[in-house]
């Protein structure tokens, strides 16, 4: 069976029960088996009430994860949690120490926030708990990976590319290790292949400390990842080595950011994703409806979902829900 899900942000499409109800319709228009549900943001707001974590102010005493799982266990539709995994402003803001640090020097900022490192112990324990609390209290069908990988330092960076975080926990690590202080390694230095290992050792170590907490707490429960489409570039650009992940059994599904205008080059991508996962795990492609990268018209989306599928993908998950219209939402129903 071809899938379809879809990227939803509920501080956009379900701030009270009236929206939620708006959402539903929506998501019943366009047939979604799915949805991945962003539950927390890049701005470290959860959207659910989650503890002693933040919750968005827009929700107000409104529940949104809540009576989200409500509606879509009546509706028959997934519902798989996606969080901003090393994007968190709120605890940076508070750890300033944890800030993921460049090699140029300066604090990479994503388009949607600034960046924390992923060598951190403190990190890690914040995420794997915000996970927990998740996990123990909603009725949700899966755990979403994003911004699960390093950012590409191509302007920052005087090498042009090196991978990775240099902030004193890194530096200190590594150094005590190997005996070189990573500032030291450039692309042509006799490390540059151990530094590499080392960061996606750091990616690949969460991810499995994640996995395991799931199938812990939740059983049933899937794992999934949207990841960088350009394999095995995002080995050496962001430590991601998520073909190894999906070999390794560590995710129920993984759906590639292909985000792109060029229907035919999307065909070749997800040929490539096929292949190197072969049929280890269903391979939903990332389509970009409404992207930084794409921006499809309803005929162009169908066209894409008709391309991934002629290429061998097991479904889509569309980006994003906000900006469907119907005849996008009519075009994604009748694929």
């Amino acid at each position: 069976m071809f899938k379809k899900g879809v990227w939803l942000h509920p501080a956009r499409d379900i701030t009270d029960a009236d929206s939620l109800n708006r959402t539903i319709d929506k998501l019943r228009q366009g047939g979604f088996d799915f949805i991945v549900y962003q539950v927390r943001s890049s701005e470290g707001y959860m959207a659910c009430e989650c503890g002693g974590f933040k919750k968005n102010p827009l929700f107000r005493d409104f529940d949104p994860l809540e009576e989200t799982v409500k509606a879509l266990k009546k509706l028959g539709v997934e519902i798989h949690v996606w969080f901003t995994d090393f994007l968190d402003r709120l605890y940076l803001t508070e750890h300033p120490d944890s800030a993921l640090i460049g090699f140029g020097g300066a604090e990479p900022v994503a388009k949607n926030g600034p960046w924390i490192c992923p060598s951190r112990n403190d990190v890690i324990e914040y995420q794997l708990a915000q996970r927990k609390v998740v996990l123990e209290n909603y009725e949700i069908d899966g755990i979403h990976f994003d911004y699960i990988r390093y950012p590409y330092h191509s302007v920052s960076d005087p090498e042009k590319g090196r991978v990775g975080c240099i902030c004193r926990n890194c530096r200190g690590i590594f150094s005590t290790k190997y005996g070189v202080d990573p500032l030291d390694i450039t692309l042509h230095h006799e490390l540059w292949g151990e530094w590499v290992n080392w960061c996606v050792n750091n990616i690949t170590s969460f991810v499995e400390k994640v996995v395991s907490l799931t199938r812990r707490v939740k059983p049933h429960a899937q794992v999934s990842a949207a990841v960088k489409p350009y394999y095995p570039y995002s080995i050496f650009q962001n430590g991601q080595d998520w073909v190894d992940w999906c070999r390794r059994g560590l995710l129920d599904f993984v759906a590639p950011m292909s985000y792109t205008n060029h229907t035919s080059f999307l065909g070749k991508l997800t040929e490539l994703h096929r292949r190197y996962i072969e049929e280890s795990l269903p391979l939903y492609e990332g389509i970009g409806a409404f992207s930084s990268a794409s921006s499809l018209t309803p005929s162009m989306l169908k066209q894409q979902i008709e391309t991934v599928k002629s290429h061998g993908a097991d479904g889509v998950v569309i980006f994003h829900f906000n900006k469907l219209s119907e005849e996008h939402l009519d075009v994604i129903n009748s694929s």
